[in-house]
């Protein structure tokens, strides 16, 4: 059975949320985070179509578009 596809975020320093293939690890897409460079949690909503994050160094609660990277 393959996995689903889904979203990630890494310990970095890049302010990226990563769209992969969960059965191959490839890197699907990714959507880059104006304002935020250390991204705590992210929570999907709206079936994936909008994501919350928490961002540690701004102390930051920002709504992205995972469509468009829209802040």
């Amino acid at each position: 059975m393959a996995l689903p596809d889904g979203w990630a975020k890494f310990h970095n320093e890049e302010g990226k949320l990563y769209y992969h293939n969960a059965s191959t690890g490839e890197t699907l897409r990714s959507v880059y985070v104006s304002g935020a460079s250390d991204i705590n949690h992210v929570q999907l909503i709206d079936d994936d179509a909008t994501a919350i994050l928490s961002s540690r160094l701004t102390d930051s609660v920002i709504k992205l578009d995972t469509a468009s990277g829209e802040v």
